[in-house]
């Protein structure tokens, strides 16, 4: 597959097999990971692999609580203005029941740190 059609059929899955993610999966999802691009070569990225069911759990608990608590305002994203909504209904599951979360964080005060974890 060359990119140009790697970018016409990527999609965002919104439900997931109830199905572990084999070792292998996962170190060959993060070695690639790894080379996306950073500001100026820093490759300050980090990538948390989350596989217990409770703790995903738990985050996901906390994420819909940190959602109710926000306001709405008017120049906010729309996927943003929906997860708030949902979060409000009650029952808001951001990982879609995901046996494995990567998380990708990099250093607080990083001034590039949003633009470089959304490259992975």
């Amino acid at each position: 597959m060359n990119t140009y059609e790697s970018i016409l059929t990527r999609r965002s899955t919104r439900k997931y097999l109830n199905k572990p993610v084999s070792k292998e999966l996962l170190e060959k999802i993060i070695e690639t990971g790894r080379y996306a691009p950073s500001d100026g070569n820093s490759q300050s990225n980090h990538f948390l692999v989350i596989q217990n069911k409770q703790i995903i759990d738990h985050l996901v608990k906390m994420v819909e609580k940190a959602f109710f608590q926000m306001e709405i305002t008017e120049n906010m994203y729309r996927s943003l203005q929906n997860s708030i909504n949902l979060s409000k209904k009650g029952g808001y599951v951001f990982s879609y029941n995901a046996p494995v979360l990567i998380i990708v964080a990099n250093k607080k005060d990083y001034g590039n740190n949003q633009a470089d974890c959304g490259l992975p």
